[in-house]
């Protein structure tokens, strides 16, 4: 079996990670930059796994995996995953579709004015489209006008700015974190200033997070929750999440991804 991770940081901690991992299981592992997909499957052989690791930014890359899987190559989360996953409201679809909890959803275009007939209660979250990091998230009340761009305005569920990622392999979660807002905001990424701790999930939420990611096709995934009183809730399904879990969560997530991988596992 040969690996290819196609990255968009081809010299990143995160690929060279994984690469690592790879090595300490005697397995082949090469990367490759996302630009070089096409002259990746000018070569392609079925004994070819293909793990990608596209950033947002290049999310049109994505489309081009399915290029690979054509040629023969497998490839660990395909195309038509990044696209569903990548885009918030064909992940509520999906989400609704496969009964996994999520929040309340509607889809909100530029100028939207939020009401009561939109039937989220007195304030709700916006969210892009296409968004990622938590960039452009806000919270709206009634007489808001949504700014700027199409996207998704979601139930709002108070959870003290807490909120919990779970690294889904396969068929089980083998990583998780906590993650909390820093004071004045609600939003709990690390990419705004948000603080994490190791988190044990229960079986429940584990399951959640298993399902949320198969319905969206993808075989490993960041899955992000929120606790609520009905139990957890689906807001987000990452197909390339980062390992920065690893620290907080104190699990060698990158050996498990190799180990799944070499035992055909996802």
């Amino acid at each position: 079996m040969n690996l290819v991770i196609v990255s968009s940081s081809p010299a990143g901690r995160v690929a060279r990670r994984i690469q690592k991992a790879a090595t300490a299981h005697a397995m082949e592992c090469r990367i490759v930059g996302v630009d070089d997909i096409a002259t990746l499957a000018d070569s392609i052989l079925p004994d070819t796994v293909v793990l990608p690791r596209i950033s947002p930014e290049q999310n049109e890359m994505a489309s081009r995996l399915s290029v690979l899987q054509a040629r023969g190559a497998y490839v660990i989360n395909p195309a038509d995953s990044w696209v569903v996953s990548r885009d918030k409201w064909r992940t509520y679809e999906r989400l609704k579709e496969f009964a996994v909890p999520t929040p309340k959803t509607v889809y909100a275009l530029a100028g939207t004015i939020f009401s009561a007939e939109l039937g989220l209660g007195e304030q709700a979250i916006f969210k892009p489209r296409y968004g990622t990091h938590g960039e452009g998230i806000i919270v709206v009340k009634r007489g808001d006008t949504i700014p700027r761009e199409e996207g998704v305005l979601q139930e709002y569920i108070d959870t003290g700015g807490a909120d919990i990622r779970l690294f889904v392999v396969g068929e089980r979660v083998v990583a998780a974190m906590q993650r909390q807002a820093k004071p004045g905001d609600f939003r709990a990424n690390l990419h705004q200033g948000a603080t994490a701790r190791r988190y044990v999930p229960d079986d429940m939420m584990q399951q959640v997070a298993v399902r949320a990611a198969k319905s969206m096709g993808l075989a490993m995934a960041g899955v992000d929750v929120l606790g609520s009183a009905g139990g957890a809730v689906v807001i987000e399904v990452n197909p390339s999440p980062g390992l920065g879990i690893e620290q907080y969560a104190d699990s060698d997530v990158a050996g498990a991804m190799i180990e799944a991988i070499a035992a055909g596992l996802v």
